[in-house]
């Protein structure tokens, strides 16, 4: 099975025109890839609402002449660098629109109709790139992190390391120096299931035994963060 697909990843898709959305969910979903919806791009500006675009390993957003509000998040994903790949549903097949929103860093888009592998395609391609961009990580002491492996090795010699424990460290690799938070363990490694903060801090003391040195720092309250 591909990698990317046993790891666990989150994508979000905003389709304002609500053609798609139900049905690239439930296609996702058979994938075991967890895949939220908001119904309007104002969500994510709204800071009642709470939606941490961290959480996500890509997201889909739809995009018109009636509603070209992507952009704005295109340029909010900027203003707090957000590298993660956006691709666009073109619902006017404009060339004009989708060179704006390469303009503002778009990875892809996609004109509808479209045929929703060809999306699943697209989107884990953007994905891989920017997996592979970094694939190796340097870390303390002589250890090191693949992410194509998802493996940590010391000299060559690979570390052994539960289920749980590949998972936080998939997850807090793929966020360093960025905040992984309670909530976002709790959705990428317990399925969204209930957790004590004990338990998590348990896995992070086993990790740090097996990885000397690994700067996993815990904020109070919120969670932790790697710094690298």
């Amino acid at each position: 099975m591909d990698f990317l697909l046993k790891c666990v990843m989150k994508f979000l898709i905003i389709d304002t025109n609500k053609k798609y959305s139900k049905q690239i969910q439930s296609y996702f979903q058979l994938k075991d890839i967890a895949i939220d919806e908001e119904n309007s791009y104002d969500n994510i500006l709204d800071n009642q609402k709470h939606i941490n675009l961290n959480n996500y390993d890509a997201f889909i957003f739809s995009i018109s002449y009636t509603d070209a509000s992507s952009l704005d998040i295109l340029d909010y994903m900027k203003l707090i660098n957000l590298d993660t790949p956006v691709i666009l549903i073109d619902y006017d097949n404009s060339i004009e629109l989708c060179s704006k929103g390469f303009s503002r860093g778009a990875e892809d888009y996609l004109h509808t109709p479209f045929d929703i592998k060809e999306l699943e395609l697209r989107v884990m391609k953007s994905v891989r790139k920017k997996v592979s961009q970094q694939d190796e990580i340097q870390l303390p002491n002589d250890y090191s992190y693949m992410y194509s492996d998802n493996v940590v090795s010391h000299r060559h010699l690979g570390i052994d390391l539960t289920k749980k424990q590949k998972a936080l460290l998939y997850l807090f690799m793929t966020h360093k120096n960025s905040m992984v938070t309670y909530e976002m363990i709790q959705d990428s490694v317990y399925d969204g299931k209930f957790f004590t903060n004990n338990a998590i801090a348990t896995h992070i003391r086993d990790i740090k035994k097996k990885i000397k040195g690994i700067p996993i720092k815990a904020v109070k309250g919120e969670g932790y963060i790697l710094k690298i």
